[in-house]
């Protein structure tokens, strides 16, 4: 207990090494999660802490915010999803978490400017 009040520096050390694995694990996390369509509220109960200690966590960990973060990685993943295979949209919708196959498309195009059609027929055209 002593330790924890007032750290020695070799204490300290050993801190900030857990400080970065949590970092590690958290990313981890996060990653595994980012298709699971679930809210940073239930992220964060699911990890076991508050709402807020989770985002202050999250930002910690990945130098932002995580929504966004999170918004991007099911984006990628999606994306490749659909060039390595050959489902639909609503099979990538659900499988990806967004609401309805109208959320992914929009979303898609949000992040980076073409439609996921589109974006298909550019693909094909590039194998041909």
């Amino acid at each position: 207990m002593q330790q924890i009040i007032t750290p020695s520096p070799a204490f300290n050390k050993v801190l900030a090494l857990l400080r970065k694995s949590e970092s590690y694990w958290l990313v981890g996390y996060l990653l595994a999660q980012s298709t699971s369509g679930n809210t940073m509220r239930m992220l964060g109960e699911d990890y076991g802490v508050s709402y807020t200690h989770f985002r202050r966590l999250c930002s910690r960990a990945l130098g932002g915010k995580a929504k966004s973060e999170l918004r991007n990685w099911r984006m990628a993943q999606s994306l490749l999803n659909s060039v390595e295979g050959h489902e639909n949209i609503t099979q990538l919708a659900v499988n990806h978490g967004y609401s309805s196959p109208s959320h992914f498309s929009s979303e898609i195009k949000e992040l980076i400017g073409v439609s996921p059609r589109k974006l298909s027929n550019i693909i094909q055209l590039a194998d041909k």
